[in-house]
C-alpha cells in the first residue's frame, strides 16, 4: 500500500494525467504480487540469501506479471510495472530482459518508491535506514540505478516535506495540517529526459518517442516469459 501511494502522489506531483495517476497507482498495489510464490523462510530470511534462495526470489517480477496477465485483461500496465519493477535504469537488476530497452515509465517510477519504501522500514536482515540517507541514496542511484529526473522530483517532493509528516507510531493527538511549501513548477511529462536505446547520449522526448512502443516491448517480454533472472552480485543493496 505504502508504494502505491507514493507512486500516486509523485505521479501527481510531476503533472501526470488523472487517468495516467490512477493507472501508476494500481501498478504500485500490485508491484509485488509474484511474491505470494516466495516462500516466507526466504522472506523473511534475517541473513543474506542463497543462490538458489535468491534464483527463487528474482523470479517473483515474472510470476506476478503471469498472475495478473491470467486474471486481468485491463491491467496491461500494472503486469508491466510487476515485470520490470526490478530493473535499473542502466539495464542491471532483474529479470534479465531478452534485449536492451528503456523500462516503461510507470516501472520507473514505481522502482524509486519501492526502493524508499523498502530502505525506510524495518526488515529482517537490516533497520530502517534514516529518511536523509534513503534520499541521499536515491540521489546517488540518479543516472544509473533510477531515471535521474524522477529521483529529483521525488526527493524534492520528500524534502518539501520534512518536519510535515505525522508520525502516528509517536503522536496521538491530532495536527493541523501544515500550508504547502513552495515547490518548482510540477515536471511535465513530456520533459521528462530519458536515456536513449542508441549508444548517443541524447535526451529521448517521451512524448515523440511515445510509450505505447515501451509497452509493446515490454509485453512481448510478458507474454514470453522466458527471460532469466540474473543473481544479485554481492556487493549490490538488496531491498525485497
Amino acid at each position: 500500500m505504502n508504494v502505491a501511494v507514493l507512486a500516486i502522489t509523485i505521479a501527481e506531483h510531476i503533472g501526470l494525467t488523472s487517468t495516467e495517476v490512477r493507472a501508476f497507482g494500481i501498478s504500485g498495489l500490485l508491484h509485488d504480487l509474484g511474491k505470494v510464490s516466495v516462500p516466507e523462510d526466504i522472506l523473511n530470511k534475517p541473513g543474506k540469501l542463497t543462490d538458489a534462495e535468491r534464483e527463487v526470489m528474482n523470479r517473483h517480477p515474472a510470476e506476478g506479471a503471469r498472475m495478473i496477465l491470467e486474471t486481468e485483461d485491463q491491467l496491461d500496465l500494472a503486469a508491466t510495472v510487476a515485470y520490470e519493477h526490478h530493473i535499473k535504469l542502466n539495464g542491471g537488476g532483474y529479470p534479465t530482459l531478452a534485449y536492451p530497452r528503456r523500462c516503461h515509465q510507470a516501472s520507473d517510477l514505481v522502482h524509486v518508491c519501492d526502493v524508499f519504501d523498502a530502505l525506510r522500514t524495518d526488515r529482517p536482515y537490516r533497520a530502517a535506514w534514516a529518511t536523509a540517507k534513503v534520499l541521499s541514496y536515491l540521489e546517488e542511484g540518479g543516472g544509473t540505478e533510477f531515471d535521474p529526473d524522477l529521483v529529483r522530483a521525488f526527493v524534492q517532493m520528500m524534502r518539501s516535506w520534512e518536519g510535515k509528516v505525522l508520525d502516528i507510531e509517536k503522536e496521538t493527538t491530532p495536527i493541523a495540517a501544515p500550508e504547502p511549501a513552495a515547490v518548482e513548477p510540477p515536471l511535465a511529462r513530456a520533459s521528462i529526459a530519458v536515456a536513449p536505446q542508441s549508444a548517443s547520449d541524447e535526451a529521448v522526448d517521451l512524448e515523440a518517442a511515445g510509450d505505447d512502443d515501451a509497452d509493446l516491448q515490454a509485453l512481448t517480454d510478458l507474454n514470453a516469459l522466458t527471460d532469466g533472472a540474473s543473481d544479485e552480485d554481492e556487493g549490490e543493496m538488496s531491498w525485497e
